[in-house]
């Protein structure tokens, strides 16, 4: 799942590979993003992304962003993003309790240890802003994100979605959204992302199964 205002949060939860920081400068444009959960399913679903359409941005400054390992000063940030209301909504598709700390930290134990799992944590102006992961679900290969709420509308999701394209070269490759997330279905149009199917499932956040888009990048 995807999660995103201008881009803001997507979602999701991610995984890990080493190398070097990518450096790019945000562009500034609006839209959103994050991904179904865990990146490995938790609820029996695959990823999605995320985001909700916030107020535009007076920012124009343009700071770079950086794509870095994860590192264990990231996770109470990230744990403190997967319980932000607003974000898990848009999310739609989350943990079921995403104030249970013990499983959070299981999750991410297992994750980052997955050879499988690329996992980089989203840098902003010296802060992990949110993070970005691809990953193997039903022998597919899809993304997440997700990026702190109070950061929407300042272009990072998009930013950080094209330089992680470069990390992963495996085309195709699938993201989902929840349909009335239309800030990270822009966010996946803008890197090249084309609309190739509908899905629907539970989602915890909402507490209703609702629907979603599968989008594709060739």
């Amino acid at each position: 799942m995807t999660l995103s205002t201008e881009d803001p949060p997507l979602i999701n939860t991610t995984y890990s590979v080493a190398s070097s920081a990518l450096n790019v400068s945000p562009s500034g444009d609006f839209p959103g993003n994050d991904l179904k959960s865990a990146l490995e399913p938790v609820a029996g679903s695959t990823s999605q992304m995320c985001a909700v359409p916030g107020p535009a941005s007076s920012y124009n400054r343009r700071m770079p962003i950086t794509l870095r390992d994860v590192t264990d000063a990231d996770l109470p940030i990230f744990f403190e993003l997967q319980r932000d209301p607003t974000y898990n909504h848009m999310a739609a598709f989350t943990h079921k309790d995403p104030d249970d700390r013990e499983a959070f930290d299981a999750h991410w134990m297992k994750i980052r240890a997955n050879p499988e799992i690329k996992n980089r944590t989203i840098g902003f102006e010296g802060q992990a802003a949110g993070h970005i992961a691809s990953f193997f679900v039903e022998g597919h290969r899809e993304i997440t994100y997700g990026i702190a709420r109070h950061l929407w509308g300042r272009g990072l999701a998009t930013e950080a979605l094209r330089a992680f394209l470069a990390v992963d070269t495996t085309r195709p490759l699938r993201a989902r959204a929840a349909k009335d997330n239309v800030g990270s279905l822009r966010v996946l149009a803008k890197c090249g992302f084309e609309v190739a199917g509908e899905d629907s499932g539970f989602a915890n956040a909402r507490g209703q199964e609702i629907e979603e888009s599968v989008l594709r990048l060739s």
